[in-house]
């Protein structure tokens, strides 16, 4: 922060917060298309989805080989997830500080073409 200066930060911050939004559309829209759908998660920058059906870890493995980073796949009562014995398998993606729209973009692109094998 110190390197960045508080102004810049601050900026970065809100469009992060403008980024979450952004993710959270395109997530519900991929959601929508394959059958599942977006989960509700406290988190100030991250959003996640059911990938019911579908083998997840599989999932996960491809997209950390398409280079998309920042995402936790987790399967259905793994532990680690926020909630023991969860009933589902989803995916969680952020919205790091300093990612761009097109980022998103191209992420859940990649995201959906996975999930539409």
């Amino acid at each position: 922060m110190l390197l960045t200066g508080h102004e810049e930060y601050t900026r970065l911050q809100a469009e992060q917060i403008e980024n979450l939004t952004y993710l959270r559309e395109l997530l519900s829209s991929v959601a929508d298309s394959i059958g599942q759908r977006l989960l509700e998660v406290k988190n100030h920058v991250a959003c996640a989805m059911t990938l019911d059906g579908l083998n997840a870890r599989e999932i996960g493995a491809r997209l950390y080989n398409l280079r998309v980073t920042g995402l936790r796949v987790v399967e259905k009562g793994e532990e680690g997830s926020s909630v023991d014995n969860y009933p589902h398998d989803s995916i969680v993606m952020n919205a790091a500080i300093g990612a761009k729209r097109e980022h998103i973009e191209q992420a859940t692109v990649k995201l959906h073409k996975e999930t539409s094998r």
